[in-house]
């Protein structure tokens, strides 16, 4: 089981962090909805940690948008696994109450 995951880990982030590489540069939905009804980006009211879905901090580009891809995906992963360990908690309790 521990392989599996750690094979399935590897594979999403090698997906996340090389398909983010392919993304267009056009203008996601949200901008795009927003150019069409003549609305500007504001000030923002919290700076995004990877603006424009790349890490700042990285000097190459394809390397800043492949650990952005790849940083979503470990956080996808990560609100997963925590949501899921919450429910089966959750349900264990309510096994335990019932007996």
């Amino acid at each position: 089981m521990k392989r599996l995951f750690l094979s399935l880990l590897l594979l999403a982030l090698a997906t996340g962090g090389g398909l983010s590489l392919l993304a267009s540069q056009a203008p996601d939905g949200l901008e795009h909805t927003m150019a069409k009804m003549g609305a500007h980006e504001g000030k923002a009211v919290v700076n995004s940690p990877m603006p424009d879905y790349e890490v700042p901090m990285i000097r190459n580009k394809w390397a800043r948008k492949a650990l952005a891809g790849a940083s979503g995906t470990l956080a996808v992963l990560g609100l997963t696994l925590a949501i899921g360990w919450t429910l089966r908690k959750a349900k264990n309790r309510g096994k335990k109450r019932a007996s």
